[in-house]
């Protein structure tokens, strides 16, 4: 049987100069749960982006069921951005309802269902929904069509917890197992268990293509532990040299002090002329002072200004 996805050659390169992906070469099988992992920047949205024909190739060629991305392919693929594009004002069974009528494959009593298990009510306009309870309709909304190849970007990463594992469930449950499903997400661990292959990139190149079964005999590993020796980031220790920093203060101290000194004396030479016994007003950082000259000294109390001749 075909794979329901190949890569040849494939590169995405921006106006920048920069190559999200650089010369991807990887194949899908049919009826698996594929893992796209990679940190942030690595190029998965790209790739995820260049499958659902919102971007073009600079390079290379993408097959979906042995067609380029396009009308045909957007029929087969069901997609969950990361970001909800749905209208906010419809209500959640109006929403059902245009998707039954736009997509063919699109099981609304399916989708009934599991806002029922979710405690969902079908009434409710998206705008007044929770962002994690928007989430879970739009996961709805993705799952209930039969669709060929399903794409998954972060579909947990927004809900709480206790709703995880539902979700994963509604996941396993929910689609044709002769389809093929992308995930792509940070959460490994949540996830790992439904996973059959998983595929690491990095910097938009090819880094791990292989069975969760295969890690776990030949390396002896979890896919999460694997995952963070291949993008392990050394933290750094921050050392503190407190004689350094004490230094410092010492000399921010003797700053202030300097320019303390600095301020009397010219406040000294500016009202020397003027006779001792009157009292004149000056704004220093717009802070309303008052100097008594009879004394030479600067009143540090702030003064009414409606108190001022």
């Amino acid at each position: 049987m075909n794979p329901i996805l190949e890569c040849s050659g494939l590169s995405k390169q921006y106006t920048s100069g920069c190559y999200a992906l650089n010369n991807l070469n990887l194949s899908l099988e049919r009826g698996q749960i594929i893992g796209l992992l990679g940190p942030n920047g690595s190029g998965k949205t790209t790739f995820i982006k260049l499958i659902n024909d919102l971007l073009t190739p600079t390079s290379g060629q993408i097959l979906i069921d042995g067609k380029l991305p396009g009308v045909d392919t957007k029929a087969m693929i069901s997609y969950l951005p990361e970001r909800t594009h749905l209208d906010q004002t419809m209500k959640i069974k109006d929403l059902i309802k245009y998707f039954a009528d736009f997509y063919e494959d699109f099981r609304a009593e399916r989708a009934f269902t599991m806002l029922k298990d979710l405690n969902i009510d079908q009434n409710a306009r998206l705008k007044n929904l929770s962002k994690g309870t928007k989430e879970k309709v739009q996961l709805i909304l993705v799952m209930s069509r039969d669709a060929k190849l399903y794409i998954l970007d972060e579909p947990i990463g927004g809900v709480d917890p206790a709703a995880r594992d539902y979700i994963l469930h509604t996941i396993l449950n929910n689609y044709n197992e002769e389809a093929t499903i992308l995930l792509s997400t940070h959460l490994i661990h949540d996830i790992e268990s439904i996973l059959d292959q998983v595929i690491f990139i990095r910097q938009g190149q090819l880094v791990l293509n292989a069975s969760v079964d295969e890690i776990r005999m030949e390396q002896g590993k979890s896919v999460d532990s694997l995952f963070r020796e291949v993008f392990n980031v050394k933290k750094t220790l921050i050392k503190y040299d407190f004689k350094a920093l004490n230094r410092y203060l010492l000399l921010i101290h003797a700053f202030l002090l300097a320019a303390a000194a600095a301020v009397r004396i010219f406040l000294d030479r500016t009202f020397a002329h003027w006779r001792l016994t009157e009292r004149y007003r000056v704004n220093i950082w717009n802070y309303p002072v008052r100097i008594d000259c009879r004394r030479n000294l600067l009143c540090h109390k702030p003064v009414d200004r409606n108190s001022f001749l």
